[in-house]
This record gives C-alpha cells, structure tokens and sequence, in this order.
C-alpha cells in the first residue's frame, strides 16, 4: 500500500524518546536567535523567549548573588538589551531579586526566601 508522505508523518512512533520533539524545537530556536553566543534578538513569542531565556540563565550559578552591575556585565555578552533580558528573566522566574541583588533560581526547589 502507497501512502503519501503527510500519512507517513502521523505515523506513531513509539520507539521515540519522550520529549525527543521538544528538544529539536528548542535546538531549532538557539539556532534562529543566537550567532556565535550572541542573542540576534529577543523573541516575541512566548514559548520562543521561554527557551532562550532558559539557555541564557545558564550562566549564572545557583545559589551565588549577583549585584544588578554584574547581571548587567554577563548579559551584554548575549544582547545589548540588558534591561529587557533582567526583567524577563525574573518575569520568567528563572532569576529572583531583592534588596539590589539577583540569583538563580533552582527549578527543583523555587526561589530562594530573602533572609
């Protein structure tokens, strides 16, 4: 039997690793809005600024503090848009802030509690 190639996409694959899919859509996003390290330009869409800001917040270590000058110094390496990535960044909570200072937050255990 003959089937087209839009009949052959729907085809379950069950062989696939579970989220296979949605690490080659985040690939494909790093690879549209980075060149060399370097943001090209912030997404507007959502789910496409959620993986880039996740591919950013790697550089910082969790659990360290960052004053808004040192945040300010690692994230120019990625777009000059600083101001935008920082907020978007606690928007995200992928990074908290409080009392002038920044940090990381651990996905696995929410923000760290101000003391």
């Amino acid at each position: 039997m003959q089937q087209t190639i839009a009949e052959m996409i729907q085809i379950p694959q069950p062989d696939l690793v579970p989220g296979v899919e949605e690490d080659a859509y985040r690939k494909k996003v790093i690879r549209a809005f980075f060149r060399q390290g370097r943001l090209v330009q912030i997404p507007a869409q959502q789910k496409k600024k959620q993986v880039i800001l996740e591919e950013i917040v790697k550089a910082f270590t969790p659990g360290e503090r960052y004053s808004e000058w040192d945040v300010n110094k690692m994230l120019v390496d990625f777009n000059e848009d600083v101001a935008s990535l920082r907020r978007y960044l606690v928007e995200f909570k992928l990074m908290d802030r409080a009392k002038g200072s920044y940090w990381r937050i651990d996905q696995n255990e929410g923000s760290i509690k101000e003391q």
